[in-house]
């Protein structure tokens, strides 16, 4: 719609984009093609007054800390309420090794199915309560197909960080190796 791309081309509306990622106007310029002119026009003389909000001193703060998170992999993939369950046999894992979880730090993300993952972030309420938290549910054998694996979170990181190829080392090793001292003829073997 060349309407649309008066607005969308603009390097105003480009700059502005970059600050409100979710800044549409396709609905608006539908209704009424005339409005393009005005937003284009408006976000050309405003562009300058517009700062990046996250540089203004009363932006919320992000809190980058997740010290206080640990997650557990190789769940079981099911749908919403089959996940709230998994959540309470969570919950009743962790009381029975007297840990307290309550529901709401719970975390499972969902594929565009709306199965899970197969995974859950939780949050703990210290640093020493996540590092806990997962080593009681580290291999835990949830049932014959699924051993629980748990981390915290800045251990996943460094994990994830780690390099896939496995580096040889100097010496290189044969099956001749394991038969050298078979092979020595200044010592004498005995065989039995």
């Amino acid at each position: 719609m060349q309407a649309l791309d008066k607005i969308y081309d603009n390097d105003a509306y480009k700059r502005l984009k970059n600050y409100y990622p979710g800044l549409k106007f396709d609905a608006e310029v539908e209704e009424k093609e005339e409005l393009a002119d005005y937003i284009r026009q408006a976000c050309v003389s405003n562009v300058n007054q517009v700062e990046d909000p996250r540089k203004r001193p009363d932006a919320p703060k992000l809190d980058e800390d997740f010290s206080k998170y640990f997650l557990i992999n190789n769940l079981p993939k099911c749908n919403e309420a089959k996940s709230k369950k998994l959540i309470e046999l969570l919950i009743k894992l962790y009381q029975k090794k007297n840990y307290n979880i309550d529901a709401e730090k719970i975390t499972m993300p969902f594929d565009a199915e709306g199965n899970t993952e197969g995974v859950a972030f939780i949050q703990a309420s210290s640093e020493e309560q996540a590092k806990l938290g997962a080593a009681i549910i580290n291999n835990h054998q949830l049932d014959k197909n699924h051993l629980l694996s748990a981390c915290q979170i800045t251990e996943f990181e460094k994990i994830m960080q780690t390099s896939d190829s496995v580096e040889e080392t100097a010496a290189s090793y044969s099956l001749m190796d394991l038969r050298d001292p078979l092979l020595d003829t200044k010592h004498e073997h005995f065989l039995y």
